[in-house]
């Protein structure tokens, strides 16, 4: 909900922002967000989306992660919200990943990503790199990214994280 102490949060506002902290044309950029974090944005997370891409340009990379845990084995997640005696059940019952219908785990900004056109994987990336990222991230089989395994993987290809 809107707070009236704050100002809404427009596009020009985040890219303003994202020049501040040096994110410029050209720029590969990470990105983990929450929309509630960044305040009350007017047009929600397209609005965010259209700022990163815009901020990074045709020339640079932006990445989301884009983690789809709820069709993978219950007994990988990291939290124990299924009943042991409920995992077999849940296994031969969980719906097949679908790029189209599948959201991401992750939130409304990597959703919105997610639904922008390029590459995807369990990381949705966009520019030049994009299918190099992409690629090298499908061979790890990387099913659903741990924090450190996010770090490891941003110091690898990208020379920010937000």
């Amino acid at each position: 909900s809107a707070n009236p102490h704050r100002r809404p949060v427009t596009e020009k506002a985040l890219r303003q922002d994202l020049a501040q902290i040096g994110v410029e044309s050209g720029t590969t950029l990470i990105v983990h967000s929450s929309l509630r974090a960044i305040g009350w944005v007017v047009g929600a997370a397209p609005t965010v989306v259209r700022a990163l891409v815009e901020a990074v340009g045709d020339e640079g990379n932006l990445a989301m992660p884009a983690a789809t845990p709820q069709v993978a084995d219950p007994a990988t997640w990291h939290e124990a919200r299924v009943p042991a005696d409920w995992l077999d059940e849940v296994r031969q019952n969980l719906p097949t990943f679908d790029v189209r219908t599948t959201p991401t785990a992750m939130g409304a900004i990597p959703e919105t990503f997610r639904n922008w056109p390029g590459p995807l994987e369990s990381v949705c990336v966009r520019g030049p790199r994009a299918e190099e990222v992409t690629r090298d991230i499908g061979e790890a089989k990387a099913s659903c990214f741990s924090m450190r395994d996010l770090v490891d993987f941003a110091r690898a290809y990208f020379e920010r994280v937000l």
